[in-house]
């Protein structure tokens, strides 16, 4: 087991005009040294095939979000609502290409499992709800790996950080678990994950902010012409994901009284907005089940293009958390 240690060094809001560096940190293993770079996401290729994909749950508290890494090499990141209406990730990359760390890791809930089961069937994380650990558990839908169980061979900790916010699962230790994988849970899907292509003119928005009524937890999103992505900023920390699409879907969120948890709907309809090249673009969202896809649509009903490259997108109880400019 490697024992991984982070440097202080990670990119603030002050320093959002350097965003040119190479270095956000550092981790120092005991057999290996790498780092997270800020790079562009290669672009897919503009013709389909087919990989498989494994989804990791990514903590966002606070005193985790400058340790986030990985995130830069996801295909596509899905964020919503934990308990106190803070957010979460789930993470979805490929088994051709796999991060050489991911992190850090945390519990799972059972909506995160409805919106990326479309595409994968395996999931790693640490714990979880009762409902999400029963669905994960009895390996009809999924394939779990679980830090709780697995801590001691396959993950490791940051010492430099106080836990439970510092579990990450490294290169070896995902290429050997996902080895174990039987083919049943092994899905191949293709790629885009999403239709892609040249969108029709619209307003502009170079500016997105999604409202969490906490400075602490706001996000603002900034687009970057030259690399057509934007710069995520959450509270006072640049993110390592550079999207070229931002997506907001209005989902029924609900809290549950009697669990202290949260329900998400991610199967119907609703409003949304995507933000690509610099514009907004105000639409539908529809899924029949969660073996469907996330379908997008504009108020004419015609499909809505994402850009080739990362995806992320967010699920919110109303789309007035968001605004632009």
């Amino acid at each position: 087991m490697h024992i991984v240690s982070f440097s202080e060094e990670y990119i603030s809001i002050e320093e959002i005009k350097t965003i040119e560096i190479d270095e956000i940190l550092v981790i120092e293993s005991k057999n290996n040294i790498f780092k997270s770079i800020i790079s562009r996401l290669p672009l897919t290729s503009p013709f389909s095939s087919k990989i498989s994909l494994f989804a990791i749950m990514v903590e966002n508290h606070e005193d985790a979000r400058r340790y986030h890494l990985g995130l830069e090499e996801a295909l596509l990141i899905q964020e919503f609502y934990v308990e106190g209406f803070i957010s979460r990730f789930v993470a979805l990359f490929s088994m051709d290409d796999i991060p050489e760390a991911i992190g850090p890791v945390r519990s799972i809930r059972p909506y995160f499992l409805d919106a990326f089961f479309p595409w994968s069937s395996i999931i790693f994380h640490a714990g979880g709800s009762p409902e999400a650990l029963d669905r994960v558990e009895d390996f009809e839908d999924f394939i779990n790996f679980n830090a709780i169980y697995l801590e001691d061979d396959y993950f490791v900790r940051a010492s430099s950080i106080p836990a439970p916010h510092n579990l990450y699962i490294e290169e070896e230790g995902l290429s050997s678990l996902l080895s174990e994988v039987a083919e049943g849970y092994n899905k191949s899907v293709k790629i885009p994950l999403f239709p892609v292509g040249r969108a029709k003119n619209s307003s502009g928005a170079t500016i997105v902010k999604f409202n969490f009524y906490n400075p602490t937890h706001n996000v603002k999103y900034t687009y970057n012409k030259a690399r057509s992505e934007y710069i995520r900023v959450n509270g006072d920390v640049i993110s390592p994901a550079h999207p070229s699409n931002v997506i907001f879907l209005e989902m029924k969120t609900e809290e549950m009284p009697h669990e202290g948890r949260l329900s998400v709907k991610t199967v119907g309809e609703g409003d949304m907005l995507l933000f690509r090249s610099g514009k907004v673009y105000e639409g539908t969202w529809s899924r029949e089940s969660i073996n469907d896809s996330f379908e997008f649509y504009d108020y004419l009903s015609e499909v809505l293009p994402l850009s080739k490259g990362q995806i992320w997108m967010t699920g919110v109880d109303t789309l007035s958390k968001v605004d632009w400019e």
